[in-house]
């Protein structure tokens, strides 16, 4: 039974659900006192909703509204308009829910937690759940699954440091500490910057995987791949964003199985009798980026012969040497060969010819490979090193890599005299060092589109760099192109 009526506002007490209580914590105090205002001046227009108090104590007892009752007290109201309705406990809570649910200044947390609250207390289902608070399927989910993000996610969401969809962006990722890692990397970025990192770090391609992953048994608390809920292609609604079905969200259950296989491959090609590299030898032969290895070619890899590009399978094919089981450093393990039986394997297949002209081609490429892994080695140490780069150095970097007729492009540009100059003169590396804020920005756009300003009647290739940022600029350019057409 429904009634409207009048009631005094001294005879409605405040409810004490959780559902009000949580939703109390967040009363603006200035929006309540805009409220205050607009019902001096225009009334109560909406009623509130009550029911008949079950525990003594006030006649009534406020079951939505409470904003509104607060705001005509602080108006000086003494009664308000209210519908007073038979109501359940549950029903009572179910009501606050959806109304909190409906309001414009939802926190998108309250909103998933609301959501959680109507699953757990009142057993809807999410198929009667989205068509009851009229959203649909795959943005309840999305609601639903910012219940997962770790406290530091949590905190940054509520403070306004992440939007929404950055926010479920990390609720995705099913591991606290990569959530709390993944936060820091992308807390200040745009969401298009925010979803490639996401994705680039923490989900891993399950085709091709060094694991087989239909085998339930393979890690038994994370069973098969293809029947798992981290895989994005079983939560289409979360992972409509995603290209590909079949990708891993948990790169640390990723490791696990890996690893895991990489022990059942070991242990059969130990029995076998086979070479196997692992522990500190296997370190010594690898680089942290995973590529690179001293002394060794992957078997799936290619390397270079006097016919080129060629596969080390191909290569090695019925040379009688059995490749070794390599340890990687992040527990895969792949099938290698020596650099020493891969030349020597290439100088069989070498057509006969000079010998000296042979043996100076061999030194040579020894010494490159020589200075290639030097320079990664030493690059390899560096990296980590490294802080974020200078615009000052980036812009000398800019110009060492120009070619000349870009840096006289760039020179003319910028007003440079270059009388009696040449382009490598170490001048030009002082007017590049003395640049500073706006001068030194408009220096760094000058070289990144001035080889685009070169115009050569045997080549009228399409400037595409420069005609997006135009566009992204808003500057038409067939106009401009009009402008100086004879």
């Amino acid at each position: 039974m429904t009634s409207l009526t009048n009631v005094p506002i001294g005879a409605v007490g405040v409810s004490m659900t959780d559902a009000q209580q949580a939703r109390r914590k967040r009363f603006d105090k200035n929006a309540l006192n805009e409220l205050a205002e607009s019902i001096k001046t225009h009334g109560l227009l909406q009623p509130i909703v009550v029911r008949y108090s079950k525990n003594g104590g006030p006649t009534y007892e406020l079951v939505a509204g409470e904003r509104r009752w607060l705001a005509a007290q602080t108006a000086g109201l003494e009664a308000v308009p209210a519908v007073v309705r038979e109501l359940t406990d549950e029903q009572v809570i179910e009501v606050q829910l959806i109304e909190n649910l409906q309001r414009a200044d939802v926190h998108p947390m309250e909103e998933a937690e609301g959501y959680q609250q109507l699953m757990k207390v009142h057993g809807h289902p999410i198929e009667e759940l989205h068509a009851r608070v009229g959203k649909s399927r795959s943005y309840v989910y999305g609601r639903l699954k910012l219940l997962a993000l770790c406290k530091a996610a949590r905190d940054a969401f509520y403070a306004g440091e992440i939007s929404a969809s950055v926010a479920l962006l990390i609720a995705r990722i099913p591991v606290a500490k990569l959530q709390a890692e993944a936060l820091k990397d992308i807390k200040d970025e745009p969401y298009r910057e925010a979803k490639a990192h996401v994705q680039d770090h923490y989900m891993l391609r399950l085709r091709g995987a060094p694991f087989p992953t239909s085998d339930p048994d393979l890690v038994k608390a994370a069973g098969a791949c293809n029947t798992c809920p981290k895989r994005t292609g079983n939560q289409p609604e979360l992972f409509g964003d995603v290209a590909s079905a079949d990708v891993c969200t948990d790169p640390v259950c990723f490791g696990q199985k890996t690893k895991a296989q990489a022990a059942i491959v070991i242990k059969e090609a130990k029995a076998a009798g086979r070479k196997v590299i692992t522990g500190n030898a296997a370190k010594r032969i690898t680089s942290k980026w995973g590529d690179y290895l001293q002394g060794y070619e992957r078997a799936d890899g290619h390397t270079w012969t006097h016919k080129g590009r060629t596969s080390v399978k191909k290569l090695m094919a019925g040379s009688g040497v059995e490749p070794a089981l390599l340890e990687l450093r992040n527990g895969q393990v792949v099938e290698v060969y020596s650099e020493a039986a891969i030349r020597a394997q290439a100088d069989k297949q070498r057509p006969k010819g000079s010998r000296a002209a042979n043996s100076a081609e061999a030194q040579r490429n020894a010494k490159a490979r020589i200075e290639r892994k030097f320079r990664t080695a030493l690059y390899e140490q560096l990296r980590d090193k490294l802080g974020v780069p200078s615009l000052p150095s980036i812009a000398l970097r800019l110009w060492d890599e120009m070619q000349h007729e870009t840096r006289k492009q760039v020179a003319a540009l910028q007003g440079w005299d270059v009388k009696g100059l040449s382009m490598h003169s170490t001048a030009f590396v002082k007017k590049i060092e003395a640049l500073k804020g706006k001068a030194l920005g408009t220096f760094l756009n000058d070289s990144i589109y001035a080889s685009e300003l070169q115009v050569s009647a045997w080549s009228l290739s399409k400037p595409t760099r420069l005609l997006e940022a135009a566009k992204a600029a808003g500057i038409d350019a067939a106009a401009v192109r009009r402008s100086v057409a004879p």
